[in-house]
């Protein structure tokens, strides 16, 4: 009996040093294919080449970083008190759900953010900068390194919050011109952190989330100038990069790359090392995903490859996710293009003196009108509470009549005003 389990357990410890043997020379060929196509395989192969700090947000983000990590301390104990935690459920509202800032929360915000003013300057000297060349230490192992673009993504957690308390007593004041300029500094920033390594792209689509949620916000308050609507209208005519999503996908598979060369290098004693092939099976899914996506990132979702779906569904553990960052990368399109509608009917009503009928009438380009989940245009709709409500159909491809709020559809819903002709 004992000689015919120590003969099923050394079977099948040559089964996994087999299979461990295998998947490893695999990855090391798909990597050194990689490599040679120029494609980033690791950490190290993510640092960009230095640039002037006078022209680097990412510099400049790195100075204010300590004195936004103090306001942040004050903050966590500011949502422990019973205002806190309401400014915090209002932060929270849906997409395109407009909760306004009630007289006694602007009152203490007020005097929350009274001692701000330098934080509000230096991210809008960061959002002035040219370029963004990461500052992070290429050379820490895969463990550190996350831990540090994670850092990174609260700090622009931080700057988004600031920006979003400091435009709503600015809204209170009736200055909607200076919180738009506030919301359009934000989606600079998050324009030049996409070339932040593995984590840039995902953190520009939170920020611009939410900045083109205030921007939205401020436009359904009152009217604007042209000036205003104008500037808008460039940010968000530059602030999408078609090729933005292929470089995340590809410093995401570096990383990956390396946490998984990183697991199995730590796995202790012989019978962890012979159970590589549990790290490395996962992760070659993963590589036979994204060779299946890269090429079809910027095809309309309804002509998405079945192969595609097929290396979804496997769900790897060390998963770039693609199919997900396509999705978000679609969404975020989505609700830029939504917002420039938006912005262009309340341009035609202060140069006509009435709102425009259709899309037609706008000055846009054919493909600033385009639904991107879709081969048809973005939806605009009058809704029953006097809103006109410009969209996506979404992923599913069902118009459900322009309901953004409830996330069926993806766009916003805005009173369309303009100063007058």
């Amino acid at each position: 009996m004992l000689a015919h389990a120590a003969i099923a357990v050394g079977q099948l410890l040559a089964a996994s040093a087999t299979a461990t043997w295998q998947l490893d020379c695999e990855l090391e060929t798909r990597v050194a294919t990689l490599r040679a196509a120029g494609d980033p395989v690791s950490i190290a192969d993510l640092k960009p080449a230095a640039i002037s700090d006078e022209v680097n947000a990412a510099v400049q983000l790195d100075r204010l970083t300590p004195r936004l990590d103090v306001h942040e301390l004050n903050v966590r104990a500011f949502y422990r008190t019973p205002l806190g935690n309401e400014l915090r459920q209002v932060n929270m509202a849906p997409q395109g759900v407009i909760n306004p800032t009630t007289p006694r929360q602007v009152e203490v915000l007020r005097e929350f953010l009274a001692s701000t003013e330098d934080l509000d300057q230096m991210i809008f000297l960061a959002s002035a900068c040219e370029r963004y060349a990461s500052t992070m230490d290429f050379s820490l192992e895969p463990e550190e390194f996350s831990v540090g673009l994670a850092s990174l993504q609260m700090r622009g957690r931080g700057i988004a919050r600031l920006t979003d308390w400091r435009t709503r007593l600015l809204l209170a004041d009736g200055l909607r011109e200076e919180a738009i300029e506030r919301w359009l500094a934000v989606m600079r920033l998050a324009r030049l952190q996409e070339a932040e390594s593995a984590m840039g792209y995902g953190l520009a689509i939170a920020m611009r989330y939410l900045a083109i949620n205030g921007i939205n916000e401020a436009l359904s308050t009152g009217s604007v100038g042209t000036a205003v609507r104008l500037h808008i209208e460039a940010e968000l005519a530059a602030t999408y990069d078609p090729q933005g999503l292929q470089r995340m996908l590809r410093a995401s598979r570096a990383l990956s790359i390396s946490i998984a060369r990183e697991h199995v290098a730590d796995a202790s004693g012989p019978i962890g090392r012979l159970a590589g092939w549990t790290t490395t099976g996962p992760l070659l899914i993963s590589l036979d995903e994204l060779d299946v996506a890269l090429p079809g990132v910027a095809r309309p979702w309804t002509a998405m490859d079945e192969r595609l779906l097929a290396a979804w569904r496997r769900s790897p553990v060390y998963g770039m996710g693609a199919i997900n960052w396509m999705r978000a990368d679609r969404a975020d399109l989505a609700r830029i293009r939504s917002l420039r509608v938006i912005n262009a009917l309340g341009l035609f009503a202060e140069a006509n003196g009435r709102e425009a009928e259709g899309l037609e009438e706008l000055r846009l380009p054919p493909e600033a009108l385009a639904d991107p989940f879709t081969t048809a245009s973005l939806v605009v709709r009058r809704r029953g509470d006097g809103k006109r409500v410009v969209y996506s159909v979404g992923q599913d491809g069902v118009d459900n009549g322009g309901e953004v709020e409830r996330g069926l559809d993806v766009g916003w819903a805005a009173t369309v005003t303009g100063q007058g002709p």
